[in-house]
């Protein structure tokens, strides 16, 4: 069955218990890429993933393991989730799965959380993956972790053609066109999907 399992990032805990804001995984463009994805023939799931304010990289990897992961399996990770899927591929090394893709990847290059994302990537994970990895990031907005995280990226997958970086400089952080929608992300998915 081809499934995609869409990861959001690390709120504030400020922004997490804020009444205004909806869950990470029903914020910005997630419900509407899950949406096409489904209607695209994908089992899509948005995971949530209990005080993600304070990643920890067991609870993260018990929520991303709830779902099969499969050659069939298209991985969507927003920031920290992106860090995360990467993490556990890394950790992994038996996993297959059709694609990775990793949107404004957030690694926790400075090592704030001492439990999370502390595995080295594997230089071979684009090699597990069908259609190999996708970076979809935005020069004009990463902040300074995320092009941390980017430099660790081009660092584990240097030379490596199985793996593309996607600029969408014309959306901000969370990619969005002021609809809650990420049209280039699922077009990516899409476009190269089984």
């Amino acid at each position: 069955m081809k499934n995609a399992i869409l990861m959001p990032g690390k709120p504030s805990e400020e922004k997490y218990f804020d009444s205004r804001q909806l869950n990470p995984g029903d914020s910005i463009w997630f419900p509407a890429v899950a949406r096409s994805l489904t209607l695209n023939g994908y089992h899509a799931v948005r995971l949530e993933v209990p005080n993600p304010y304070a990643p920890d990289t067991e609870i993260w990897d018990q929520e991303l393991e709830r779902y099969p992961i499969t050659p069939e399996t298209i991985l969507i990770g927003n920031s920290a989730g992106g860090g995360e899927m990467a993490d556990w591929m890394s950790r992994h090394t038996e996993v297959r799965i059709h694609e990775l893709f990793m949107v404004k990847p957030w690694l926790n290059p400075r090592r704030k959380y001492l439990n999370f994302c502390n595995t080295a990537l594997d230089s071979e994970l684009p090699d597990r993956c069908a259609k190999g990895v996708t970076i979809v990031h935005s020069s004009l907005t990463d902040d300074d972790q995320v092009k941390e995280s980017l430099g660790i990226v081009h660092e584990a997958f240097q030379g490596n053609d199985r793996v593309r970086f996607v600029d969408v400089s014309e959306y901000g952080h969370q990619e969005s066109d002021g609809r809650h929608v990420f049209p280039k992300l699922v077009e990516l998915a899409l476009g190269r999907a089984l």
